[in-house]
């Protein structure tokens, strides 16, 4: 309720009455009351739910890092329980390019909620664009109104010298005459005066614009912050997409460092736009009783709730108007006695001059008409501000909401990349290997096939124990080449076996 007994004409949206619901706790972990103030108690209360995204996205970046590290630390398997089991680590890329597609559509939420949101700071510059042409119109209007007023009393001085020296049938008409010129001077003059008031209440409006230049720029770099996390976001989509694609473990290796950035990017935009959208929640919750409460002690409170509550509270202009309107009508009415006596008493001079004062005065009395009826009636100067209201609390919170919404999912999906992203590397990894030692054990003969492989499996039989010494002991030089063959088969094996064990951990890393 406001203190002249207006009636609220604004109701807060869902969305807006969701998030000025949501709980705020200060540093003591207090309840706060969610009423919009520029205390410091209240400020702690709207940081504290965006501090609890920061530090569930800090917790989620530590976790992923670590998983990292682990992996990188952990040995892998050897190359004979590879060839063992026929399995290689790894869940496949359908998690990794499921995770990705929705980074992609979580992004397109952010980019939405972007865009709508700019479109309501474009409908507020409009409106404050509508309220600085409104008064800008009104000055304008005001300033001819008081520069005809002016040339009227410059015309009455000038009028005042011609009685003086007119010819008249008698002193006491003279005097009459100049009694007339004197009071049309003081309502004129009057009336300049009731209308540079006016001009003095909506002279405090005159400086909007630079309101609106401030709002265009901080909005431009909100954009354009926003616009950079989306396409970091589809970097990572579009280079993990790619890595799936080409096989490249090379490039998931460098699509993780990026979703570890965008990760930590989105808990942070996240956060932000939680911000302004609590803030702004219980801002439009009730405006007009935050705009009346902290305007109640400034110049600006009488033509605020005026124009907040329209019919309800007094016209603050309406007193000065009426005023201004009667000294103009009584200066009109002499005027024209004046312009009588002038032709009666055929003084051309005055004539003239009557006759230019009684155009000027109709002039200023349809301009100051059109000053009352349009430029400082509460009815435009109410649906300027309601449209305010529907571009601030209606499509600029919800742009900001979604942004957020957006934000969270973007940094929450990133971390399930970052996991999926990995096990899909290992995978590719372990499938290079297994590969080249396919090919491997094709080309070569059995017995280096065993030091290259590692492998206890032999593609020919085994010869019997008795039968190979008495072979060798017929023929000494094969006896000797044998054993030859079985130490340089050995240290083979022994080098196969440690350079498969290397590229095991390698390829786990």
């Amino acid at each position: 309720m406001s203190t002249c007994g207006g009636t609220e004409s604004y109701m807060p949206t869902k969305l807006v009455r969701t998030f000025h619901d949501l709980p705020r706790f200060n540093r003591h972990l207090k309840s706060v009351p969610a009423t919009f103030d520029l205390s410091w108690d209240y400020a702690e209360g709207a940081v504290s739910l965006p501090a609890v995204l920061i530090a569930f996205g800090v917790l989620l970046l530590l976790i992923a890092v670590v998983y990292l590290c682990c992996c990188a630390c952990k040995s892998g398997p050897t190359l004979q329980e590879r060839y063992t089991t026929g399995k290689s680590p790894g869940c496949g890329c359908f998690p990794l390019f499921f995770f990705a597609l929705l980074c992609c559509g979580t992004a397109a939420l952010a980019f939405f909620g972007n865009q709508y949101m700019r479109s309501g700071v474009t409908g507020v510059s409009g409106t404050i664009q509508l309220v600085n042409t409104t008064v800008v119109a009104a000055k304008s209007n005001i300033d001819g109104i008081t520069e005809n007023l002016k040339n009227v009393t410059i015309e009455l001085t000038q009028l005042e010298a011609v009685w003086r020296t007119a010819d008249l049938p008698s002193e006491s008409t003279r005097t009459y005459l100049l009694q007339t010129t004197e009071q049309t001077r003081q309502e004129t003059q009057n009336a300049e005066e009731q209308s540079e008031q006016i001009s003095d209440k909506i002279k405090k409006f005159y400086n909007v614009m630079p309101i609106k230049q401030d709002l265009d720029k901080y909005d431009k770099y909100r954009w354009e912050g926003t616009i950079g996390m989306m396409c970091l976001i589809s970097l990572v989509t579009v280079i993990a997409w790619s890595g799936i694609c080409c096989k490249s473990p090379c490039m998931l290796r460098m699509m993780v460092l990026l979703a570890l950035v965008a990760l930590l990017i989105g808990w942070i935009v996240s956060a932000v736009f939680m911000i302004f959208t609590v803030v702004g929640s219980d801002l439009c919750f009730a405006p007009n009783k935050f705009i009346s409460s902290h305007l109640n002690s400034t110049d600006y409170f009488e033509t605020t709730e005026y124009v907040i509550y329209c019919g309800d509270c007094p016209n603050p202009f309406q007193a000065t108007y009426d005023q201004a309107n009667n000294y103009l009508y009584n200066a009109s009415v002499r005027v024209v006695e004046l312009h009588f006596a002038a032709k009666n008493f055929s003084v051309p001079q005055a004539e003239v001059i009557a006759e230019r004062m009684d155009v000027s005065l109709k002039k200023t009395g349809t301009d100051l008409h059109s000053l009352g009826s349009q430029q400082i009636n509460c009815t435009v100067l109410n649906g300027i501000y309601m449209d305010f209201l529907s571009s601030t609390c209606g499509k600029v919170m919800d742009g900001s909401a979604f942004t957020f919404a957006g934000g969270s999912a973007c940094g929450l999906l990133m971390f399930f990349v970052i996991l999926a992203s990995q096990r899909h590397w290992t995978r590719l990894l372990y499938s290079d290997e297994l590969e080249e030692d396919t090919e491997t054990s094709q080309l070569l003969p059995p017995r280096q096939r065993r030091s290259n492989n590692n492998s206890r499996v032999f593609s020919e039989p085994a010869m019997p124990m008795p039968q190979r010494n008495a072979s060798m002991a017929g023929n000494p030089d094969e006896a000797g080449s044998t054993e030859t063959l079985g130490a340089d088969s050995h240290v083979q094996s022994e080098k196969g076996e440690k350079r498969g064990q290397a590229k095991a951990k390698v390829a786990w890393a």
